[in-house]
This record gives structure tokens, sequence and C-alpha cells, in this order.
């Protein structure tokens, strides 16, 4: 009944909703990107290419994705819209670069080839 966790709670129930209600997986791969300036790199989420009116509008003649930033610890991010070819795409699972954003770098995942 309080109006303020009220509307975090509204907000919150209806992105976990979205997220988990799609068909399509969601985030279903990570990457590095080049933020918040060139030099240095992100962890991110990859959300979905770019579609309808964003795509249209956007100034790049090559294909765009969309990648989630999280902000350590997760509470928020950005969704940027990178050049593909721009993207380093990782083998790291979503939940692991979750982990790996929310810990602020502190619980890294094992690597698949052993280090």
């Amino acid at each position: 009944r309080v109006p303020v966790v009220r509307s975090v709670y509204g907000g919150l129930k209806q992105i976990t909703e979205t997220v988990f209600g799609q068909k399509e997986r969601s985030f279903d791969r990570t990457c590095l990107v080049e933020f918040p300036r060139a030099g240095s790199w992100a962890v991110g989420l990859v959300a979905s290419k770019a579609k309808g009116e964003i795509a249209a509008k956007l100034p790049h003649p090559e294909e765009m994705i969309a990648v989630f930033v999280g902000l350590t610890p997760l509470t928020s991010g950005m969704l940027l819209y990178v050049p593909a070819k721009d993207v380093i795409f990782l083998d790291m699972r979503p939940d692991e670069a979750a982990k790996l954003i929310v810990s602020g770098g502190l619980v890294y995942p094992q690597s698949r080839d052993g280090d």
C-alpha cells in the first residue's frame, strides 16, 4: 500500500513478465562492447537485432543489435544499439555474465578451457 513500493514492484513485475514470458529466449548471448568510451569494454547481454522504427531510423547501413549493459549491482542499465561488427561475442552464459556484473567483477565464471 506504500505508493513508492507499489510503483517499483509494479515496474519490476512487468519487466519480469515480459522477459520470462516471451516465447523466444531473451538474452541468449553475451558480448563485449566498447562502453562508455573507446578502449573501455563492458559485458553486455544481446537482446535482438534492431527492428521496426528503430532499425529504419538508425543512421547506420550495417546490421545493428540491441545490447543491454547492466550496471553494478544490476539495479539499472542501458540498452545500446551497436553495429554487429563492433561486438565481440562471448561463450559466457547470460547467467554467468549477470553474476559477474552484480558482483562488480569479483565472481568470475569458470573458463571453458581450464583456466
